[in-house]
């Protein structure tokens, strides 16, 4: 049987930036929620190429973290510095485990603050 490939493609955090993500969430008791904060999603559903955007699959990539947004199904870090097809472009740090939440909520987040210091984070490229 033959399953069609759902292409997605994503800043994929290096280590040291996956280490400043993770000193965002503190405050957070991690039994009750899990940490992701690996990647930024481009774009889900359809190839890269047909963005048609300067950088190549592979090249190194620079986001900015402006924002925490914080909601009851999740926890993530608005960021900009390259496009994505979410309305709010972010990395999704948090996920809130005893209400059966999942990532996706992430794009819901209505109530963003804003960082005292923006961090600088770097990542890849990739598609899956």
């Amino acid at each position: 049987m033959y399953t069609k490939k759902i292409c997605r493609t994503y800043v994929l955090l290096d280590e040291q930036s996956k280490k400043a993500v993770y000193s965002l969430i503190t405050e957070f008791d991690l039994e009750e929620w899990k940490f992701y904060g690996e990647h930024m999603t481009v774009v889900y559903g359809r190839q890269y190429n047909t963005l048609n955007l300067d950088y190549q699959l592979g090249d190194e990539v620079q986001l900015t973290g402006t924002h925490l947004g914080k909601s009851e199904n999740c926890v993530a870090l608005k960021v900009n510095g390259f496009y994505s097809f979410n309305e709010i472009p972010h990395v999704t740090l948090l996920v809130n485990q005893t209400n059966n939440s999942t990532p996706v909520m992430s794009n819901k987040i209505k109530n963003w603050d804003e960082l005292k210091n923006q961090i600088i984070l770097t990542g890849k490229l990739i598609e899956l």
